[in-house]
């Protein structure tokens, strides 16, 4: 059982002289969690690696949307499809997106969205699913779109904000692309300091 693991974590935690955590905004509650006092924490930067020459099936589809609405702006989700990343919700707001907006989405679409192909297809032909695809192909794909979508759970406590840091929000920041992010407090806190995007509540489809 989970509550078994997280003893074990507690314990483990308390034994050590430094605990690292996901991010500086959620040190504290972290740390509370664990049950410890001193700890160091990081937080996710852009890689500066530039990304490997090769075909991206994203490139490929952002080349088609553009070749038919050449003033489209196109907004993407690179990651997960699930109910974590508030994909739902995302879908069942798009028909209040302005008309020139157009949606793509990457990943492998988990259990708990039974009914995602339908939610597409009821969508219309602005929203993209292309699957999952191999990291390569989406880093090389991110550069040609105009926003990276990450609209993490904002409820506490949830794994993701317990254990992670936005990796896939780092992707968009490396590619240039503008944000569109949950008002959850490590990524506020991140729009404060970096004004390259907007914080929308993820629960109001008026607000995205």
């Amino acid at each position: 059982p989970l509550r078994y693991v997280v003893l074990a974590e507690r314990l483990i935690a308390r034994r050590v002289p430094l605990t690292v955590v996901a991010d500086p905004v959620r040190g504290k509650p972290q740390s509370a969690y664990l049950g410890v006092e001193d700890y160091i924490a990081v937080r996710n930067t852009p890689s500066l690696k530039p990304p490997q020459q090769g075909p991206s099936r994203l490139a490929d589809a952002v080349a088609r949307i553009r070749a038919a609405a050449p003033d489209a702006s196109v907004f993407c989700v690179a990651g997960s499809i699930c109910q974590g990343a508030q994909i739902s919700r995302l879908l069942a707001s798009f028909a209040l997106w302005p008309a020139n907006a157009h949606l793509v989405l990457v990943g492998n679409v988990d259990k708990d969205i039974p009914d995602f192909n339908e939610m597409v297809l009821r969508s219309g032909p602005r929203v993209t699913y292309l699957g999952a695809m191999p990291y390569g192909e989406v880093e090389r794909g991110l550069p040609v779109c105009d926003v990276g979508v990450a609209l993490y759970n904002t409820d506490w406590p949830w794994s993701n904000e317990i254990y992670c840091a936005p990796c896939k929000v780092g992707d968009y920041v490396k590619a240039g692309l503008a944000i569109l992010v949950s008002q959850n407090p490590t990524l506020v806190s991140l729009l404060a300091e970096y004004p390259i995007g907007v914080a929308i509540d993820p629960l109001d489809p008026g607000s995205i």
